[in-house]
């Protein structure tokens, strides 16, 4: 008898989570496709029925990362910045985020923090997947480069739909190499940092999940706020 569309999206559901286990366990290169299809309790050539080997597997775990991550940014855009921008609150310089008072400003940091909560509970909830990612990152494999793809993909400002939803809403807007350094090695890098070694960290200094969780991100708050001068958010960074 065929097994229903609900069974299939339960063993494809079952398949990518023996992956991320084994993944984890053992390493990339470690796991073999009979071992996920043994912790999977499905047979080999269903595997191989939705993924054309062990690496496409990994393919859809990265681009799964990319378009969630992806989906949080837009949606944060949509909410914060270009409302901003419509509204006459906030208008993107060359060197600056001007807001057109203090209230416009705290408004964008508040939801800055906010943005700053889903990144951290969606690198929590799939570190295992990210310290993956990580390890193929720094070996000569397909996969080195999965980890910065979405700030390639900010450097893309035609395609980009984040970028692009700006530059429709403010035509003069600059993605200069300091919007990107900024946004990438002071925001992402930080929480995947903090995915990857927290249970390391947590046994060395034995605080909770809850005080960590808060330590790391009244450090972003303390970061973000360190760009702001008067009623502006520095880009430009002095040589």
């Amino acid at each position: 008898m065929e097994k229903g569309p609900i069974f299939k999206e339960e063993a494809k559901a079952r398949i990518i989570a023996a992956s991320i286990k084994l993944f984890s366990e053992k390493g990339f290169d470690g796991t073999r496709v009979n071992e996920i299809a043994e912790s999977a309790d499905v047979n080999k050539a269903l595997i191989y029925y939705y993924f054309e080997n062990k690496e496409a597997i990994l393919d859809q775990l990265s681009n799964q990362i990319l378009n969630n991550v992806n989906s949080l940014s837009t949606t944060f855009v949509q909410k914060s910045i270009l409302q901003m921008i419509q509204d006459g609150r906030l208008r993107i310089m060359k060197d600056r985020l001007h807001f057109a008072n203090e209230a416009a400003l705290e408004n964008f940091l508040s939801h800055i923090q906010n943005f700053n909560n889903q990144i951290l509970d969606y690198a929590m909830n799939n570190r295992k997947l990210i310290r993956i990612l990580m390890t193929e990152s720094l070996k000569e494999s397909k996969h080195k480069n999965d980890l910065i793809q979405f700030i390639k993909e900010l450097g893309k400002a035609a395609e980009n739909p984040i970028i692009q939803s700006i530059r429709d809403a403010n035509a003069d807007f600059p993605l200069s190499n300091n919007f990107i350094f900024l946004r990438f090695f002071f925001h992402p890098v930080s929480i995947i940092n903090f995915a990857v070694y927290y249970e390391a960290y947590q046994k060395l200094c034995g605080l909770s999940e809850s005080k960590m969780r808060t330590a790391m991100l009244n450090s972003i708050r303390t970061l973000s706020n360190s760009f702001v001068s008067g009623n502006d958010i520095i880009l430009q960074m002095e040589a």
